[in-house]
């Protein structure tokens, strides 16, 4: 062996990444041979040859500041290569796989993606949950993170906001990420907001099933762009809280839902054929046309439309149609009829779902009926043509506003005008009117004087209408007798309001009412004595009309005294037929709401009669909770009486002061293993459904959602918005929103 050789030999013992091949007959690089590195890689570096490509025949000079072995381990191309060997070597050590090596990386680049998206996702939510409109005039291309571009949208400019305050992800994610997957469009934003809302959804369809039972309640409307819309609701008992819940779910597009597919079906032929090539081809299909015009049908928003966009929508939604145990609506004939309206169709698909009228639009047609008596209806007309003649005129508002403030007793304030749908609203409009009676009287009085030839003319007839003793004893009667109904028209509104509750509360009223009917002389009196306090102010004296012998267009009865003749054809009438109207529209919903009160302690305790008014309850409702699995074999009720008896021992042996009074309360203290089919009945009772307010609280979003800017906003982004902003407080997992955003379709970034 020569000299050289035997010295290279001696130097590759030091230098541990060279090995002598015998087959070439010379030295390699071990770490350069084996990962086998592409020149390209590194352009900086002298071009791959000896100790890589080639072997090194040449061993004077191996070591040394310009030695061969010296310079080659100081390349960029041999350090990279010895990291990957040493990492290859680690890893072979220890054991690991290679696949959980590669699925590493991958989760951990997943991970970095998501939380880049989460900047966006929340901005959509803080956005939605504001009702702030997140689009401008032209929010495509790529985003300048340091410049605003003329017609961006809010959405760009608080992700601006985010990544000028220090975010660093969302900075990331604009500046490094492809143009074509900054996700920063309008079609990504509609998704985010379709998964925000879905998730929202979920998680209360998850809480209606926890709760076993629950009710439906809708209403429909029409919005800005003439669509009809049908709100969906529904009323459960949340176990978590110990509350009554009623959550929005979903606007749906019912008229296009039931007619679109049926039209296009109908004109899928006639669409479909290819284009004409002559003028009797065209002309045919003209004639095709024409006819299939002809033969579309009208659409009609019928009971079974939507009744079939209801149980479409509890259907979607996963939930069970035997765990309805009511729906609730208001009293037109669409949705309340027994044969085709929406309450029969739904009943049809939920079996144990039975219908009861919202009680707050029963209240409403109280007075409905209450205020067509003629002189109430006078005084209805002239009150609204004062709040308009006042409302009309800056002049007009501002003179009021001066009375007031001369006027020591009034407290000031608009007038409010009388809500044209919601008759109950118009008791507080006319409770402020009767408040600020002299003061309105007073500004009419200074209008008189104007040189405004046509507003002094209308304040002169105003003046003699409003100071009439027919209308100021209407007036403050009208006020007097429904100040109760409007603190029941807001009881019935509240959403923690059970049937049994309310029902008594009508019943608290029905019986005030009644005993003024009894006492009329001394109530009205007492009326008489608050209008003559009110209008001394004024020196306005209340007299008796005039009595004619013959009178065919207004009450005429011979009295002698002006608080006689107005007690007899004002107060008594208005008083009978808010009193008939109340037991003619809440009698059978009392009688059964007093149904449930057998399981409430502080009464099934007193009486030894509950036994047989429990079997009646029981009798009603056997089938609804042996179709929901509780107590299936009890079809005798063997076991539902004993555990009712249990209950009753139970509360028999219990402090009176700790005893529950309403059903809310008895449910947390039932023991849902112990008293299954008690726990289910108390369910039941605390869910019936009162009112709809909450569906048309959900119009009032409608409007704040959809309005003339957003006409073209679509179903999907529509009811993602709406339980946005809806439910704000619904606490939202964006784990769990980007998670159903990977998913729905294929995505440039990895997230999954």
């Amino acid at each position: 062996m020569a000299p050289n050789a035997i010295c290279a030999k001696v130097i590759l013992i030091s230098f541990s990444d060279f090995a002598y091949s015998k087959t070439v007959g010379g030295i390699l690089c071990k770490a350069c041979v084996l990962v086998g590195l592409q020149e390209t890689h590194f352009r900086t570096d002298a071009t791959l040859g000896k100790l890589v490509t080639k072997p090194l025949n040449r061993y004077d000079r191996l070591i040394g500041a310009t030695g061969d072995l010296t310079k080659h381990i100081n390349t960029e191309y041999h350090k990279s290569a010895a990291s990957r060997c040493h990492e290859f070597h680690s890893n072979y050590q220890k054991n690991t796989n290679v696949y959980k090596s590669i699925n590493s990386h991958h989760e951990e680049v997943c991970k970095q993606n998501r939380k880049r998206l989460e900047p966006l996702v929340k901005t959509v939510i803080f956005c939605g949950q504001n009702n702030i409109a997140l689009r401008g005039r032209d929010d495509s291309g790529p985003m300048d993170v340091e410049n605003t571009k003329d017609g961006e949208g809010i959405f760009r400019r608080l992700l601006r906001y985010r990544i000028e305050s220090g975010d660093r992800e969302l900075r990331e994610q604009i500046v490094s990420a492809p143009r074509n997957a900054c996700y920063t469009s309008g079609d990504i934003q509609n998704q985010i907001i379709s998964c925000v809302g879905a998730e929202i959804k979920e998680k209360i369809i998850n809480r209606v099933k926890e709760s076993g039972f629950y009710t439906i309640m809708a209403d429909e409307t029409t919005d800005v762009s003439s669509t009809e819309q049908l709100s969906v609701c529904l009323r459960y008992y949340h176990k978590e809280s110990n509350t009554t819940k009623e959550d929005f779910i979903s606007f749906i597009e019912v008229l296009e839902h039931e007619h679109s597919e049926k039209n296009k079906e109908e004109c899928s032929v006639v669409i479909e054929q290819s284009a004409p090539k002559t003028m009797e081809e065209y002309l045919e299909s003209c004639y095709k046309v024409n006819e299939a015009t002809h033969t579309l049908e009208e659409p009609r928003l019928t009971g079974n439309v939507i009744g079939k966009a209801i149980v479409s929508e509890i259907e979607t939604s996963g939930l069970s149609p035997e765990a309805a145990i009511a729906q609730s609506y208001d009293g037109a004939s669409v949705m309340s009829s027994e044969s085709i309206g929406t309450c029969a169709y739904v009943k049809n698909h939920c079996p144990y779902a039975e219908y009861y009228h919202c009680s707050a639009h029963a209240l409403n047609l109280t007075l409905v009926h209450a205020l067509k008596i003629p002189a109430v209806r006078n005084m209805i007309s002239t009150v609204k043509e004062i709040t308009n003649f006042f409302s009309t005129s800056n002049k007009k508002k501002i003179t009021l506003k001066m009375t007031h403030d001369l006027s020591q007793k009034s407290q000031g304030g608009a007038l409010q005008s009388l809500c044209e749908t919601r008759w109950v609203e118009r008791i507080t409009a006319l409770e402020n009117f009767a408040s600020n009676y002299v003061t309105i009287v007073r500004a009419l009085m200074a209008i008189s004087q104007w040189k405004d030839v046509s507003a002094k003319s209308k304040a002169v007839w105003l003046i003699k209408s409003i100071t009439d003793g027919t209308f100021i004893v209407t007036l403050f009667t009208c006020v007097v007798v429904t100040s109760n109904i409007d603190q029941l028209s807001k009881k019935l509104q509240q959403k923690n309001t059970c049937l049994s509750s309310a029902m008594g509360n009508v019943n608290n009223i029905l019986a005030v009412l009644e005993d003024d009917r009894k006492n009329s002389i001394h109530r009205f009196e007492s009326i008489m004595q608050l209008i003559n306090d009110t209008i001394s102010p004024l020196k306005l004296n209340i007299e008796r009309p005039r009595i004619a012998k013959r009178s065919t267009l207004r009450s005429n009865p011979d009295l002698d005294t002006a608080t006689d003749y107005f007690r007899v054809t004002i107060f008594t009438p208005f008083l009978d037929t808010v009193i008939e109207q109340m037991h003619f529209r809440f009698n059978d919903k009392t009688q059964f709401s007093g149904t449930f009160d057998i399981l409430l302690p502080s009464k099934c305790c007193k009486d030894d009669m509950k036994e047989e008014q429990f079997a009646q309850l029981w009798k009603k409702y056997a089938a609804t909770l042996h179709a929901n699995q509780i107590q299936p074999d009890d079809t005798a009720g063997v076991h539902a009486f004993t555990q009712y008896r249990q209950w009753v021992m139970k509360w028999k042996t219990e402090v009176s002061d700790r005893v529950p009074s309403d059903h809310m309360t008895a449910l947390q203290h039932c023991d849902v293993d112990m008293f299954p089919c008690i726990y289910a009945l108390l369910t039941i009772a605390i869910i019936l459904p009162v009112s709809t307010a909450t569906v048309e609280r959900s119009f009032s979003s409608l409007r704040l959602l959809k309005t003339y800017l957003r006409l073209r906003s679509c179903e999907t982004r529509l009811n993602g918005l709406a339980m946005m902003y809806v439910h704000p407080n619904e606490k939202i997992d964006i784990e769990r929103v980007i998670e159903r955003f990977a998913s729905d379709g294929n995505r440039r970034l990895l997230l999954l």
